[in-house]
């Protein structure tokens, strides 16, 4: 009875084992993807921000209608009314019309007519401007992004005219209704009273004709440790391997995602190889899935805008990123040719973050010293722009700060910033 009950048992034991055998070898385990958003976030993240803070024209240029003009900047009392006003106002049935049938002299408007203008300069996807201000109809498609909104009050009359001009040349939208009255935008142009006067120079340029008055800063700065960076970038910390090179450079990865910090540099470079495809995503969607992962991997140390965004040009390579600028106080903060402070970049590919760049710099915002100082205007400023433009195509003219990074601080120099077609950078202090 008992060799019986014996012999029974091992027979199911060698069944159960022939089993588990067939099971391990015809059948995959599950594999569960893991979800960007599921990355651990590290307790040294800055704040969150969401799109509509990081959308806003970099200049509000006011028309006075006396060949006079002003032009007001970001974070000043006289912007915020300005910009705050216009997004509670509607601009609808936007329609695609040609520049010079519009019926409009843009000369005279711009000389002779109270109006208020919008700048983007490196231009901004209408569907993005929309998460500031209320646009409606048929918004310009992402390949012609919108350069300025100009808004002026017809001479004579209570009527005003919405247009919004984008990167394709001699094409504009005009908005065929708008609550925007007359009456707001002669509200708007005496915020102009007692600013200093602007002179057109060409295209949007604008020079005072007196020297402008900024400050130069001296921030201290600590940085995010290698500890804080992979708890923040890596799924598993814990697996990550890393390696030094020559130049000082730490390498970590966990196999498929790879974090190089570049210590004399500052600066940071992940990236998550993606398989690309054949068909682009949408471009608020890649631009949202951007702005979250800054969100979760380093946040906002400081304020932001979207500054430049491009689809991948060659090939099958339909990548697509998206540029930050940094910004303090009024001013941007415009990355010399060889620099890297002052931006974060992101690539996106099937959807995916491919691609993160950023400074590993926190400024301590607390024990900051400034000075005083002048940014040359007038005659001065104009024959020095001349002679600038003389070098190449000048595309604009605008206040920032040039960024100097030392051992212990960063030092925000004011400097009239110089921008060329070509991309190139040039200075005037």
């Amino acid at each position: 009875m008992i060799e019986n009950v014996k012999s029974a048992v091992l027979a199911f034991l060698v069944v159960l084992s022939l089993l588990q055998s067939y099971f391990l070898t015809f059948t995959s385990p599950k594999y569960d993807p893991i979800n960007q958003n599921e990355y651990v976030q590290a307790d040294f993240l800055g704040p969150q921000q969401d799109l509509d803070k990081l959308i806003f024209p970099e200049q509000i240029v006011l028309h006075t209608g006396k060949q006079a003009h002003t032009v007001i900047y970001p974070n000043t009392a006289e912007y915020k009314e300005i910009y705050e006003g216009l997004k509670q106002r509607t601009f609808e049935n936007l329609r695609r019309v040609a520049l010079s049938p519009t019926g409009a002299n843009w000369e005279d408007v711009r000389q002779k007519q109270q109006g208020v203008e919008l700048l983007f300069e490196s231009g901004m996807p209408a569907a993005a401007l929309g998460t500031t201000l209320q646009l409606k109809g048929d918004l310009p498609p992402d390949n012609e992004p919108v350069t300025k909104v100009w808004i002026f009050s017809k001479e004579g009359t209570d009527e005003v005219k919405a247009y919004f001009f984008t990167g394709t040349t001699g094409m504009i939208y005009e908005a065929l209704k708008t609550n925007v009255t007359s009456k707001d935008v002669e509200e708007y142009v005496k915020l102009a009273e007692n600013k200093p006067v602007y002179r057109l120079i060409s295209g949007d340029i604008y020079l005072p004709d007196q020297d402008l008055h900024l400050y130069s800063y001296r921030i201290p700065y600590s940085q995010y440790s290698a500890e804080q960076l992979k708890k923040s970038l890596f799924v598993d910390p814990g697996i990550t391997r890393n390696l030094t090179e020559r130049d000082g450079s730490e390498i970590y990865t966990d196999g498929k995602r790879g974090l190089q910090i570049k210590n004399d540099q500052h600066w940071l470079s992940y990236s998550d190889p993606v398989v690309p495809v054949d068909n682009r995503a949408d471009l608020m969607d890649n631009l949202l899935t951007a702005v979250q992962f800054i969100n979760q991997h380093g946040g906002w140390n400081g304020m932001y805008s979207l500054d430049h965004l491009s689809w991948g040009d060659t090939g099958s390579d339909h990548s697509q990123y998206f540029e930050f600028r940094q910004w303090y106080g009024s001013y941007p903060i415009v990355k010399p040719k060889q620099g890297n402070y002052g931006y974060m970049k992101v690539t996106l590919q099937k959807s995916t973050v491919s691609h993160y760049e950023r400074s590993t710099i926190k400024l301590d915002v607390k024990d900051i010293r400034q000075e005083d100082m002048q940014l040359p205007g007038g005659q001065v400023l104009e024959e020095r722009v001349e002679a600038a433009r003389k070098k190449g195509s000048l595309e604009s003219v605008y206040p920032g700060y040039r960024p100097e990074v030392t051992d212990s601080q960063v030092v925000l120099h004011p400097a009239w910033v110089l921008e060329y077609s070509d991309g190139t950078i040039d200075y005037i202090e």
